[in-house]
């Protein structure tokens, strides 16, 4: 069933709660037919703290049953895009509640780096201000791009994308650049522009949002540190995460190992169940246990041996190109990282 275009009294009628709020409709942009208008960007207030903002853009999807949709995306000079996004049906709510939520929400900068964050404003009721949600944040180091999308309800893990500059040379990361922050990180995969990677999450669904805003500001600081220190430091500052990622990585091959080690125990030594119960039942429970650890795993499991974690050979990560400008590592500032509504 096809949707009704807006019409020039619908767009009159659906204005008010807009105007008043200082945006104004640019019809050549808007889509009558989708149903979706633009609006005007505004310029952003001279003393915009933490980044160098260049504008602020408004969009509203107008439903057929009477919701909005608005989307206000703030996009930084840097070319760093923070989008908000919150649907309801009191189109004034929904700007009040968007404008509760600063600039300095969105963005944070440090040495070397910059960032962005996009959120949504879920479960919008009459005098609801809604819940903000982490939906996807980007940062920018020198020639590299991290982005980190939030899951969908039913998925438990978050995609991470880093790419490259198309004006960069490919930089030799090791695979376990970011398997190294813990048990919930893998590996980097090679892709065609860069790496993907992926980070467990909990299983509630709050925590699970805020984890993944959380990881991004982790992810930014730790890259940031390890491209300022060269590859020299690589090894020696983790060594010991290196090796729990190699042990880690090998979890497959030894369970396949054990589980057919445990079965040959079991010919060997021709047991039966009322000669040694207990090993037998240690025995037959080895399968089960070792079928449970592999689902612990963050990734699909691969059977192979890992390579042995060894120190960088690489004398900068950008082989043959100049290095980058030292980007110590710091986590965004408290100012920086203040909590909206």
């Amino acid at each position: 069933m096809s949707v009704p275009p807006l019409t020039h009294h619908d767009i009159v009628a659906l204005l008010q709660p807009f105007t008043a709020a200082g945006w104004r409709v640019d019809l050549a942009s808007s889509d009558r037919a989708a149903r979706r208008l633009v609006f005007r960007p505004s310029a952003p207030a001279p003393d915009a703290p933490g980044v160098n903002a260049s504008r602020t853009e408004l969009e509203a999807e107008c439903h057929v049953d009477g919701r909005f949709t608005l989307t206000r995306r703030q996009v930084a000079a840097e070319g760093l895009q923070a989008e908000l996004v919150a649907s309801g049906k009191d189109a004034a709510a929904l700007l009040a509640a968007m404008a509760a939520v600063p600039l300095e929400r969105h963005f944070a900068v440090g040495p070397g780096w910059s960032l962005a964050r996009s959120f949504a404003l879920e479960d919008m009721g009459p005098g609801d201000r809604g819940r903000l949600q982490f939906a996807r944040g980007q940062s920018r180091l020198d020639g590299l791009t991290l982005t980190i999308t939030a899951p969908r309800p039913a998925v438990r893990a978050a995609d991470i994308v880093i790419a490259v500059s198309a004006n960069r040379p490919r930089p030799a990361l090791p695979e376990d650049l970011l398997a190294v922050l813990g048990w919930s990180w893998t590996r980097l995969v090679p892709e065609r522009s860069g790496w993907t990677s992926r980070l467990r999450l909990p299983r509630s669904l709050a925590r699970r949002h805020a984890g993944a805003e959380a990881a991004l500001d982790l992810a930014t600081a730790h890259l940031a540190r390890t491209l300022g220190e060269g590859p020299a430091q690589w090894h020696p500052r983790h060594r010991a995460a290196r090796w729990g990622v190699f042990f880690r990585r090998g979890i497959p091959t030894i369970n396949v190992t054990l589980l057919l080690g445990s079965l040959f125990i079991a010919a060997q030594m021709d047991l039966h169940v009322d000669r040694a119960p207990g090993l037998w039942m240690a025995l037959y429970h080895v399968p089960t246990l070792l079928i449970a650890l592999s689902f612990m795993l963050q990734e699909l499991p691969r059977f192979e041996i890992p390579p042995l974690p060894r120190p960088l050979r690489a004398p900068q990560w950008w082989d043959g190109a100049v290095a980058p400008p030292s980007a110590a590592a710091q986590m965004p500032s408290t100012e920086a990282s203040s909590r909206g509504p």
